[in-house]
């Protein structure tokens, strides 16, 4: 709507206003000082409702920033260089975080060896707050632009960069070449473009009409600075989408959207699961009835049919997908930490507990819990697995994560024919791989954690 439209609008003019400000002396940063408060001015007249104030103070802020362009574009204004780095930020504090966590986590059985497995959990999500935490406060919160138009500045000499350092895939995941649309991995033979950007090989060969005799033109292929030759193999390793973008920039890309969903999904499935199955397990009785059935209600509907119906109430998007999954897949930890703590509160240091008095809360949170992590971190990984899958699902059907973010699940339906097979294969294929690495580290952390393991 218009609101979402000015809002977007205002968010874009801040970067920009932000970028400049970095490369402006005291002098001229002066005057970009005021045109930010006539702006401030301007959006809160805006909020008042006036109109024709609204319009003519919009008037008058076009005129203001005109001027300010030509007094910016004055031949002896003196730029400052600024070293950016656009890789990192476009890492979001969430990302940074999720991803230190997640390297503690896989350090879990050698962090048990000096901690208990409750306090090594408590270490890995409290590194991972911070991590995020001083990536906010040191390089931001991922401003950078989805499609970044550095290297079309550089080519066009509109940016003079002493020396710049590419990332080993030189494309951002949302940066588009339309004339290489549905172009093969670029090692393959029918890969091969000739400078007018035409292929040499296959099927797409550009024919002439058997009436007319009429060549369809091609467009030449723009290759930026920094990019590999057009021809090069390691140009487009996995080949390109339906609007030329780079499908392993997309699939790496991916990964940071399949991982959150699949780590945040489940600490929301791990922390339900926890309290109703714990609750029931410790009190027993009517409490442990009813938490049962419940348990049995939400079970007897298929997972993937009530995900589906959620998310298509709710609207596709990332976190979306996050808390549908959270909220509907926790039976299955319920059920285990409920026979966890039904165990454990028949032993004796439950006894001893009671007998000197303590309070349920401590009882069951202090002592009991801790002590049935092992088995229910093992199911974490495995319902990390499980999410991934899904969201896979969703946005292959249109209802998960959308573009411009990229997604495994998303990726593989950009095209559904035979002849456009990498966009299937290389995807499906890092999916496997990351479900089999997270089951593998769920047997890892079984056979780690298992006090009857070790004695063996």
């Amino acid at each position: 709507d218009l609101a979402a439209a000015r809002s977007a609008e205002l968010a874009a003019l801040a970067t920009r206003l932000a970028t400049l400000r970095a490369h402006l002396e005291p002098g001229p940063r002066a005057a970009l000082d005021a045109f930010e408060r006539e702006l401030a001015a301007a959006v809160a007249l805006l909020e008042t409702g006036k109109r024709e104030e609204t319009r003519r103070s919009g008037a008058e802020l076009v005129q203001h920033a005109r001027a300010l362009a030509t007094e910016l574009d004055a031949e002896d204004m003196r730029l400052v260089p600024v070293r950016s780095l656009p890789l990192l930020a476009a890492l979001t504090p969430l990302e940074v975080g999720l991803a230190a966590g997640w390297l503690l986590v896989l350090s879990l059985p050698l962090l048990t060896r000096r901690l208990r497995p409750a306090r090594a959990l408590g270490v890995a999500a409290l590194a991972g707050l911070l991590a995020g935490l001083a990536w906010s406060a040191s390089v931001g919160a991922g401003r950078a632009f989805h499609s970044a138009s550095f290297k079309d500045q550089l080519t066009r000499g509109e940016i003079e960069a002493e020396r710049v350092l590419f990332a080993p895939i030189p494309y951002g995941f949302s940066e588009q070449h339309p004339e290489e649309s549905l172009r093969p991995p670029t090692w393959l033979a029918s890969s091969e473009l000739d400078q007018r950007g035409a292929y040499l090989r296959g099927a797409r060969v550009p024919r002439p009409d058997p009436v007319t005799g009429f060549v369809p033109e091609t467009r030449p292929v723009d290759v930026r600075t920094g990019e590999p030759a057009l021809n090069s193999p390691w140009r487009h390793v996995l080949g390109t989408d339906s609007t030329g973008r780079d499908l392993l920039a997309r699939v790496l890309h991916g990964a940071r959207a399949s991982l959150a969903v699949g780590c945040l999904a489940t600490v929301i499935l791990m922390g339900i699961g926890l309290v109703v199955g714990s609750l029931a397990g410790y009190f027993g009785g009517k409490l442990d009835l009813v938490l049962s059935r419940l348990i049995e209600v939400v079970v007897s509907v298929p997972l993937f049919f009530l995900v589906l119906v959620a998310v298509a109430f709710l609207g596709p998007s990332m976190w979306n997908v996050i808390v549908v999954l959270g909220c509907v897949g926790w039976t299955g930890v319920a059920r285990l930490a409920r026979s966890e703590c039904l165990r454990q509160r028949e032993l004796e240091y439950v006894a001893a507990a009671r007998a000197l008095g303590f309070a349920w809360p401590r009882i069951l949170f202090r002592h009991v819990l801790p002590n049935t992590l092992a088995p229910l971190l093992v199911a974490a990984t495995f319902a990390v697995a499980g999410a991934i899958l899904v969201e896979s699902a969703l946005s292959f059907l249109g209802y998960g994560v959308r573009v411009p973010i990229a997604s495994w699940g998303a990726l593989s339906s950009e095209s559904r024919e035979l002849a456009h097979w990498w966009l299937q294969l290389f995807p499906g294929l890092f999916l496997f791989a990351t479900v089999l690495c997270v089951q593998c580290l769920g047997d890892a952390l079984r056979a780690a954690l298992d006090p009857r393991a070790s004695l063996r």
